[in-house]
C-alpha cells in the first residue's frame, strides 16, 4: 500500500533508489533484478503514518491550546512533516553511505536522491497528519473546529 503511494512521488527521485526502496538488488550474475531487500517504502510509511497519528493524538487530547488557535495545528502539521524529511532522507542515506545499494551500470543514487525522498516522505506524512485531523478532531473538547 505504502509503495503505490510513494509511486506518486518516484519523479522526484532516480529509478535506482526506487527500485532499491522497493527491496529490489540487482543481481550481478543473473544480469537482473531480484527481491532480496526490506521493502523500504513500507518501513517509511508506517514511520510517517506512527508519527503523524502520535502528533495528532497529541495535538487534540494532550495539549489543549487556549482559545483553540489555529497557528498551533499548523506547529504540530511542520513537526510531523519536518521529522518525517530527516527519516526519510536517512533511510536510503544510511544504506548508500554504507554501499548497500547495489545497481546495474548506467543507474546510481545520489545524496540528493535521498532528500528529494525525503521530501516526499514530508508531503504524506503531512497527507497523513491532515486526514487523521478530520477523524479524531470529532472527539475533542476544546479543538474540535481546528484547523477548520
Amino acid at each position: 500500500m505504502f509503495e503505490y503511494i510513494f509511486s506518486w512521488f518516484d519523479s522526484l527521485y532516480s529509478e535506482g533508489l526506487g527500485e532499491h526502496l522497493a527491496g529490489l538488488t540487482f543481481c550481478e550474475e543473473l544480469g537482473e533484478y531480484d527481491y532480496v531487500g526490506t521493502n523500504l517504502f513500507n518501513l517509511s510509511g508506517i514511520i510517517a503514518l506512527v508519527t503523524a497519528a502520535i502528533t495528532t493524538t497529541f495535538f487534540y487530547y494532550l495539549w489543549n491550546p487556549a482559545a483553540g488557535m489555529r497557528w498551533k495545528w499548523f506547529l504540530m502539521l511542520g513537526i510531523t512533516a519536518f521529522l518525517n524529511l530527516l527519516v526519510g532522507f536517512a533511510i536510503p542515506y544510511t544504506d548508500l553511505i554504507n554501499e548497500y545499494i547495489n545497481l546495474p551500470e548506467g543507474l546510481y543514487v545520489s545524496g540528493f536522491d535521498c532528500f528529494l525522498f525525503g521530501v516526499s516522505d514530508f508531503i504524506v506524512s503531512a497527507g497523513f497528519f491532515i486526514i487523521l485531523s478530520y477523524i479524531i478532531r470529532w472527539g475533542s473538547r476544546n479543538n474540535k473546529h481546528i484547523p477548520f
